[in-house]
C-alpha cells in the first residue's frame, strides 16, 4: 500500500470531546477599531489676570483704554485623547493683540497663555475660542469677566476724553485647587484670589462665603471668612479644604463664591458672585485579581496543559474602556490570541481564558499584559509575569514531524510492526492517551470553574459588605 503523510486524525478525535466543552470559555470577539473622542468639553481650573512685564497700565485698579494685560488659562478637558494639541484665539471686541495662545503643556492638561492683550475701551469681558488637531467638534468658547475694565465714552466735544468711573468692586483675580486633580474621597485645598477694583473708596465689613455643591463637604474651615475693611486695588487671599464624598460621581462641580461688603462712603452695599468649576475623578482600582497559568504544559500539543483564566476586576466606582488581554514572550502563543474584553463598569469582573502553546520543550517566562482607557481616555497597561516548563510530546521529540504537522509515516502498513504488548497499534494507543488527557482535564475544567465561582462570590460578600 502508497505510504501516505497525513495528520493524526485519531488525536484529533480523541480530543474532539474536550474542544467541545472548552469552546464557550475560549471564543473571543474580535477587538473593534478605536474610536477617536470627540467633542472638547474643556473646564478652566485656575487662572491669572497679570501685568505684562510688569509694565503697562496698573489693571489692579482700573483697566482703561489701550491698557495691556496677561491672561493664564489653566485647563482641564477629559472628552479628548491625551496627547491632542489644544490651541486657543481671541474672540472679543475687548482685546486685540496676539490672537493666538501660547499653550504649555498637551491634553487633559495644559495651560493657555494671552500675552499683551490691549484692551480696547469696549465691553469688559475676555473670550477665547478652544479648540483641538483632530476633535470632530469645531470649538468651545470660554468666557472670563474682566471687571477692572473701564469702558471708554467719546467726548461730547473737543475737550478731553471722560471715563465711567466705578465704585469699588470685587473679582476674582485667580484660583486653584491643590495639583490641579481631585479625587473622590479625599480632601483638596482652594485657593483663591479676590480683587477689589480701583473704585473711589473703601469697603467695609467684607465678608467671603464659600457654597460648595451637596457632593462636596468643608473639611476644615468656615464657609464664611470675615476680612474686615478693603482698600481699592488690594488682593485678598482665601482657602478652603474641601472634600468630595466618596461616591461621587466624576464629572466638573461648581463652587460659588460670594463676596459682601458696604461702602463706606455712601453706605450702599456691595456684592459679588462668582464661580469655581472644579473636575472630580474617581480613583482607578482596576486590577488582575488573579491569573490561573500553568506552571508545566506539553509543547506543541494542545492537550488541556495550556488552560488558563485571568480574572480582571473593578472595584472602582469608573468605568474602563477598550480592554484587551495579550500574553507575550518567547517561543509561546495563545490559540485565542489577543482577546477583546471591552468596557468594565464599577463593581464588575471579567474573565479572559485562553489555550497557551508552548513551540519546544524547556523553560519559560511570559507576561499576561492587560491594556485599557480610563475615564480621562489615558492608555493603561497592568502586567502579571509568569514562568512555566513545556515537556515533551509523545513521539520523543515535541509532537512535530519535519514538516511542523503532526504526522504517522505509513500508519496503515506500519501498525502490526508497532503494536504494543496487547497488539493494538499505535493510533490506538493515541486514543486512549488522548481519552486519559480528556479525563484529566475535564475534571481539572470543573475543578477551576467551581473555584472560580467561589472566588467570584466571595469578592462580591467583601463588596456588599
Amino acid at each position: 500500500m502508497k505510504k501516505t503523510r497525513i495528520r493524526m486524525a485519531g488525536l484529533a478525535a480523541g480530543l474532539l470531546a474536550c474542544a467541545i466543552l472548552m469552546a464557550g470559555a475560549a471564543g473571543s470577539a474580535p477587538a473593534p477599531a478605536a474610536t477617536p473622542a470627540s467633542g472638547a468639553s474643556p473646564e478652566v481650573t485656575a487662572y491669572e489676570i497679570n501685568n505684562p512685564g510688569g509694565g503697562g497700565n496698573d489693571f489692579s485698579g482700573r483697566l482703561t483704554r489701550d491698557g495691556k494685560i496677561d491672561i493664564i488659562l489653566k485647563v482641564r478637558d477629559v472628552g479628548v485623547k491625551a496627547g491632542m494639541v489644544p490651541h486657543a484665539r481671541v474672540n472679543t471686541v475687548s482685546f486685540t493683540g496676539l490672537s493666538q495662545a501660547q499653550v504649555e503643556g498637551a491634553a487633559p492638561d495644559y495651560t493657555l497663555i494671552f500675552r499683551d492683550l490691549v484692551y480696547t475701551g469696549v465691553g469688559s469681558s475676555f473670550s477665547c475660542d478652544i479648540f483641538y488637531d483632530g476633535a470632530e467638534t469645531a470649538f468651545t468658547t470660554y468666557t472670563l469677566p474682566v471687571n477692572q475694565a473701564v469702558e471708554y465714552v467719546e467726548p461730547a466735544s473737543d475737550t478731553a476724553a471722560e471715563v465711567v468711573t466705578k465704585g469699588t468692586g470685587f473679582v476674582l483675580k485667580s484660583a486653584s485647587y491643590g495639583q490641579g486633580e481631585v479625587y473622590a474621597g479625599a480632601a483638596f485645598t482652594l485657593s483663591m484670589t479676590l480683587l477689589a477694583t480701583n473704585g473711589a473708596n473703601n469697603v467695609e465689613n467684607v465678608s467671603v462665603g464659600i457654597t460648595p455643591p451637596k457632593e462636596l463637604s468643608l473639611e476644615q474651615g468656615s464657609s464664611i471668612v470675615y476680612v474686615g475693611t478693603v482698600e481699592p486695588g488690594r488682593s485678598i487671599p482665601v482657602q478652603a479644604t474641601l472634600k468630595p464624598a466618596a461616591n461621587i460621581e466624576e464629572g466638573s462641580y461648581t463652587i460659588t463664591v460670594t463676596v459682601h461688603g458696604v461702602d463706606a462712603k455712601t453706605g450702599t452695599e456691595v456684592g459679588a458672585e462668582m464661580s469655581i468649576s472644579v473636575p472630580v475623578l474617581q480613583p482607578e482600582r482596576f486590577e488582575i485579581f488573579s491569573a490561573q497559568i500553568p506552571s508545566y504544559l506539553t509543547a506543541g500539543l494542545d492537550d488541556g496543559s495550556g488552560y488558563s483564566e485571568v480574572t480582571l476586576v473593578n472595584q472602582g466606582r469608573g468605568s474602563v474602556g477598550n480592554v484587551s488581554v495579550d500574553v507575550t514572550g518567547d517561543g509561546l502563543s495563545t490559540l485565542e490570541g489577543k482577546q477583546y474584553v471591552g468596557n468594565v463598569a464599577g463593581g464588575e469582573q471579567k474573565l479572559a481564558d485562553f489555550t497557551l502553546m508552548a513551540e519546544r520543550a524547556g523553560q519559560f517566562d511570559g507576561e499576561v499584559v492587560v491594556t485599557y482607557e480610563n475615564a480621562r481616555g489615558e492608555l493603561k497597561e497592568l502586567r502579571h509575569e509568569f514562568s512555566l516548563e513545556a515537556g515533551e510530546g509523545m513521539d520523543g521529540n515535541d509532537g512535530r514531524g519535519e514538516e511542523g504537522v503532526y504526522v504517522d509515516e505509513g500508519m496503515m502498513e506500519e501498525d502490526s510492526a508497532m503494536a504494543g504488548p496487547l497488539g493494538l497499534p499505535r493510533w490506538a494507543w493515541i486514543l486512549i492517551g488522548a481519552g486519559a488527557a480528556c479525563a484529566v482535564a475535564i475534571p481539572l475544567l470543573v475543578r477551576r470553574r467551581r473555584r472560580k465561582q467561589a472566588e467570584e462570590e466571595a469578592l462580591w460578600d467583601d463588596a456588599i459588605n
